[in-house]
């Protein structure tokens, strides 16, 4: 059963289909957002850590 795709899709899929290497800016431009997307994801589970290893020690930890 074939499945229809409209004009801008296809032209869509045979663009993107033929290209074959990415220019330097979009080599920067994912290594950016992918380190990002890395800060950002890992930022809430670094400061709970931090606070959950100096709980113990240190008293101005206990009210979180």
């Amino acid at each position: 059963m074939p499945f229809p795709i409209n004009g801008f899709a296809n032209q869509a899929l045979r663009f993107y289909s033929s290209r074959t290497n990415f220019s330097r800016a979009d080599r920067v431009g994912g290594a950016v957002t992918a380190a990002y997307c890395c800060l950002a994801f890992s930022a809430p589970f670094a400061g709970a850590a931090l606070v959950s290893r100096n709980y113990q020690k240190d008293g101005r930890y206990a009210k979180m």
